[in-house]
């Protein structure tokens, strides 16, 4: 019974399992988002393949896009596209799916009708009546200030905004979203670290040449709070101090703590508030709540898991029954440096050095200099002494 129950979560959420935006009865789900300069990425809009592999040099912007929509500040990272696949799905009549750049003309054209968006009996899987498929790859304009609008149409004209995406293209201190590996985007084939059980945690211990402000997870899927299995995960970052596990000991220099919806929403985002100082952190990651049950029929957290084991320069360290590869996906918006953001650190100690978090008393040291004035001071006080006495002896 078990092993079905867990059948029927894993196959519910497969159309499910990616950054999704709910609005009454509308569903807009990003597969994938990136900044990218091939232009051809699967060029025919009305064509969807399979969601599409970025470059290693490409950046994922999803979870920004199906969080606020800022992108941020573009300028200096010399990008020229903006790709993105997913679908839109209403209970209305859906006719067309829109773009508008800047304030300008809507074009229409981009919906993807997908016969893989019904079941065999003709049912939507994603949970509204009349899902459409859309994949777009826009040159990214560099005004001040940019927006890309997309649109839905329903067969009676009715039109819709369904979603405002921003971006910055300003001299100014350019941020980028450092990821040490791309996610896999999926939780179904072993590999992923699953989350269902009080104590169970997953951590990613990193050493940045940069200042950065944020950390993200780029994506995650968790019990659907509507079905009265609510999952809260915290996200915690250490000061490096000693070693791992007296890193972990000590307080949190930053912490949040969120109660998922769905998957991937809200957004898992720890904004720091101020500039933190390059050197060696860990990201903990764990779960919380009343409905832990140690499997899939209470609340769970899954994690984005990369394509390898290992990840260069990133240790991961994982206390979780269900782990493959134990290896996560995160990204640490960073100041941008020349050559690599994060940095090796093969004697897993804090770099740059600094001073661990509690000294041990130390006694004031004096040097040679310092002895040769106190001697002198000695001897002319003794000599001081010995000519006053002597005067007190007639």
């Amino acid at each position: 019974m078990k092993k079905l129950i867990t059948i029927v979560v894993i196959a519910a959420m497969v159309l499910t399992m990616f950054a999704t935006v709910a609005n009454a009865a509308s569903l807009l789900n990003f597969d994938g988002a990136y900044l990218t300069n091939v232009a051809d990425v699967n060029a025919d809009p009305t064509n969807y393949p399979a969601p599409w592999v970025p470059a290693k040099a490409d950046t994922d912007v999803k979870g920004k896009i199906a969080g606020d929509g800022n992108i941020g500040n573009l300028f200096g990272l010399d990008y020229k596209y903006l790709h993105m696949q997913g679908w839109y799905s209403t209970d209305d009549a859906l006719s067309d799916i829109g773009i508008q750049v800047n304030g300008g003309e809507i074009k229409w054209g981009y919906a993807i009708y997908d016969a893989n968006l019904w079941d065999e009996n003709g049912n939507s899987r994603t949970g509204s009546a009349n899902p459409r498929r859309f994949n777009l790859t826009v040159e990214l304009t560099k005004e001040e200030t940019n927006s890309l609008k997309m649109y839905s149409k329903l067969e009676d004209g009715t039109e819709a905004a369904i979603k405002e995406i921003t971006w910055g293209y300003k001299d100014a201190p350019v941020i980028i979203d450092y990821a040490p590996a791309a996610g896999t985007n999926s939780p179904l084939d072993g590999s992923a670290i699953w989350m269902n059980a009080e104590g169970e945690y997953a951590a990613a211990e990193f050493t940045t040449t940069g200042k950065f402000n944020k950390i993200a997870l780029t994506t995650y899927w968790a019990s659907d709070l509507s079905k009265g299995v609510p999952v809260t995960f915290t996200m915690d970052l250490f000061k490096f101090a000693s070693n791992v596990e007296n890193t972990l000991a000590q307080t949190p220099v930053k912490s949040v703590s969120i109660e998922a919806v769905t998957n991937g929403n809200p957004a898992a985002t720890l904004d720091l508030g101020e500039d933190f100082d390059a050197g060696t952190y860990i990201l903990k990651v764990s779960v919380g709540g009343d409905h832990l049950t140690g499997d899939n029929e209470g609340s769970y957290m899954v994690l984005d898991h990369t394509p390898s084991e290992e990840v260069e320069n990133v240790k991961y360290i994982v206390n979780c029954a269900q782990a493959g590869n134990k290896t996560f996906a995160f990204t640490v918006a960073g100041y941008k440096v020349d050559g690599n953001f994060f940095a090796a650190n093969p004697e897993d100690t804090d770099v740059p050095a600094t001073q661990p978090a509690t000294q041990p008393e130390t006694v004031p040291q004096t040097g040679d200099a310092e002895l040769a004035v106190i001697a002198m001071v000695i001897v002319a006080v003794m000599a001081a002494a010995f000519v006053f006495a002597k005067r007190k002896t007639y």
